[in-house]
């Protein structure tokens, strides 16, 4: 069965990860395309907001029932880096580990091994030494969102407390009567004409 293949780039910021999206998210929930890899070999720079989004794709990509493998960024030299002078190459594998070490202490190893999601030997020893302090806590809020099937609900529970709390206030006259913006507007702007401010707002 051939895998469909997933490549990340060197940087991953927000602008590059939507691109991926676009391009791959659709087809990997695709019936046909069974087999899924993650293939982060030359990545060399990965965020909080990106590795959240990747964490909730592979989740959903689990759930319907898809096989996913993790290629992480390469510790030592990769084919097509033979042109690179040496301290290009030095920088590159430098980055690719930190990003190794960003993913082992934001826990998203735990999570490709707690779901069995199988992803490259190098990490597996459980000896992974890192120059980064580890997050101090028992569940990455990555995964934690990931696993967590009662978040639809949470949000909206959130949503009725925050009715149930504030309704008497919303309720008031002077909130209803906007009352409550003039008093903010002429304490925020004492020395200002208040018809002037009042009729920008």
């Amino acid at each position: 069965m051939k895998a469909y293949i997933i490549t990340f780039k060197n940087n991953i910021d927000v602008h590059r990860f939507e691109n991926i999206l676009k391009s791959h998210y659709y087809k990997s929930k695709l019936k046909v395309n069974t087999h899924i890899i993650f293939d982060l070999t030359k990545t060399e720079w990965f965020e909080s907001f990106q590795l959240s989004l990747l964490t909730l794709w592979t989740k959903e990509l689990i759930n319907r029932g898809k096989h996913i493998k993790y290629l992480l960024p390469s510790s030592s030299k990769l084919h097509d880096e033979s042109t690179l002078d040496e301290e290009s190459l030095r920088r590159s594998i430098e980055n690719r580990k930190k990003v190794r070490d960003f993913l082992n202490n934001c826990r998203f190893i735990n999570f490709l091994k707690n779901e069995n999601i199988d992803y490259d030997d190098n990490l597996k020893g459980g000896k992974h030494p890192s120059k980064t302090p580890a997050i101090n806590k028992d569940i990455s809020p990555f995964v934690f969102f990931a696993n967590y099937t009662g978040y639809t609900d949470f949000m909206e529970r959130l949503e009725n407390q925050y009715e149930l709390v504030f309704n008497d206030f919303m309720q008031s006259s002077v909130v209803s009567s906007k009352e409550i913006k003039e008093i903010v507007i002429k304490e925020c702007f004492p020395s200002e004409p208040f018809g002037q401010i009042s009729g920008l707002t």
